[in-house]
């Protein structure tokens, strides 16, 4: 990993989460705050009711568009870039690690006509839902992930 800051919580209250984080290279933080992401994935904790003392330390890596587009057709077979890609770990320290495309995330606001802040909310979603076990593959299984992140959001 390139250079990692960890962001701890340092809010120690009872509803909050108590979770911590590894940013990998520069956050681009005109877009988004360091803080936003415990506080998304907050948001998938308590709407899954996971436990407040249950921790998770998970790391986000910023990539351009032809790095992740090697990673996914490394590890998905999928030779295109995307928007955001989830690795959970069962056997590690490390809950998952989740690498994001800031210019993809870009473009998909722009063609939705959403706020880039809301396109990043939604894609973090996902990717905590992935690393918890959700997925869309199936019909069923893509609306239960789908209802889960507009409840969340």
């Amino acid at each position: 990993m390139k250079q990692q800051k960890k962001i701890k919580n340092k809010n120690k209250s009872k509803n909050f989460c108590q979770d911590d984080f590894y940013i990998c290279n520069k956050t681009p933080s005109r877009i988004i705050k360091r803080r936003k992401i415990l506080q998304y994935f907050c948001q998938v904790k308590q709407a899954l009711n996971l436990p407040h003392k249950q921790k998770f330390s998970f790391a986000i890596t910023f990539l351009s568009e032809s790095a992740i587009q090697q990673i996914n057709k490394q590890f998905r077979q999928k030779d295109k870039a995307t928007n955001i890609l989830t690795f959970p770990y069962e056997s590690s320290d490390l809950f998952a690690e989740f690498f994001i495309c800031p210019t993809i995330i870009q473009q998909e606001a722009k063609q939705q006509n959403k706020s880039i802040n809301n396109h990043y909310a939604h894609m973090l979603i996902h990717g905590f839902l992935h690393a918890l076990g959700y997925d869309h593959v199936e019909e069923n299984q893509a609306k239960i992930m789908e209802s889960l992140e507009i409840n969340i959001l």
